[in-house]
């Protein structure tokens, strides 16, 4: 099999070598293109959705009130989408003060739950847009936490997932319409020491979340219900004020405002997405398929990652 364009290239590449690094770069960046492209595509099954009314739809966010979860309800309160935000704690006033804002307290780990359910169903009705975000993470090393830690970083950041998803997917699967938001994190690819339950619990959500997109393409071949995963590096949230690295931690913060901004970004264009952010960080999720000599390198960069903050 021939080619043309290598046939012309050739002699070009000959008589100039200095063109050969360029040439590669961009035949790379081409590649790199096409391969975003395919799997951008992909992840949405080949199929658009123009069925998108922002007047009706419904935002459902756990964990609203601060942090992530406050910052996109926020933007979407703001284009006049009807958001509501389950917490345990109440959002600021100035949150409360949107007229499509609605808060009810819930406890995602709580008994009472299909309670919340039945509410929010008689009240505004099922949600068309499922932002799963509440999370939390304490950091210790993993023989010195408790089980009872260890039990609630998978209630809340994984089992609490699963359940919203098992009450509310099935609506979007009949309508064939929809979007389930996952917020993971950049530990659901790497894990160290000090944050080792947490890690596992993130792992365990980028998983399901994994298998429920299978699910919903070849057992419901509900194609169009949307399916986005966030995967940010740590945030200046009240969730990591007490962990540190050793080097400056606040260099390496991302603002809320920024993780919602792309997430509340991804929903509005109506296609799934796989969210790095920083984008900078896709090499991370590259670890997994390195040899075990390089990550064990990686690892011993900074073996305490996240060791108690040092009281001044």
């Amino acid at each position: 099999m021939s080619f043309p364009f290598l046939s012309t290239l050739r002699p070009v590449l000959v008589s100039k070598p200095f063109l050969i690094p360029t040439s590669l770069f961009c035949t790379y960046k081409l590649l790199d293109c096409l391969s975003t492209y395919l799997s951008q595509r992909s992840l949405n099954n080949w199929e658009a959705d123009s069925t998108w009314d922002w007047d009706k739809e419904i935002v459902l966010i756990t964990g609203g009130a601060n942090g992530i979860g406050a910052a996109i309800a926020k933007q979407f309160a703001e284009r006049g989408i009807k958001v509501v935000v389950w917490d345990v704690q109440k959002p600021g006033e100035e949150l409360l003060a949107y007229p499509t804002l609605h808060y009810t307290p819930v406890d995602l780990t709580s008994p009472t739950l299909t309670t919340a359910f039945a509410h929010l169903r008689s009240t505004h009705g099922p949600p068309t847009i499922l932002i799963n975000n509440a999370g939390i993470a304490a950091s210790s090393s993993f023989l010195a936490e408790n089980p009872e830690t260890t039990a609630r970083h998978f209630a809340v950041n994984t089992l609490s997932q699963m359940r919203m998803v098992q009450e509310f997917l099935p609506d979007m699967v009949a309508r064939d319409h929809g979007h389930v938001v996952t917020v993971a994190s950049a530990s659901s690819w790497i894990s160290t020491s000090g944050l080792v339950s947490y890690a596992a619990s993130k792992a365990a959500v980028m998983a399901f979340h994994e298998g429920v997109g299978q699910e919903l393409r070849v057992r419901y071949r509900a194609r169009k219900v949307r399916m986005t995963i966030a995967f940010p590096h740590f945030v200046r949230t009240k969730m990591v004020a007490n962990l540190t690295t050793l080097h400056d931690f606040r260099d390496f913060l991302l603002e809320p405002d920024y993780v919602a901004t792309e997430i509340v970004k991804q929903v509005l264009s109506g296609q799934s997405g796989n969210l790095v952010l920083p984008p900078s960080n896709k090499w991370l999720s590259r670890l997994r398929s390195m040899p075990a000599w390089y990550r064990y390198y990686v690892a011993g960069l900074d073996p305490d990652v996240y060791a108690p903050k040092k009281k001044e």
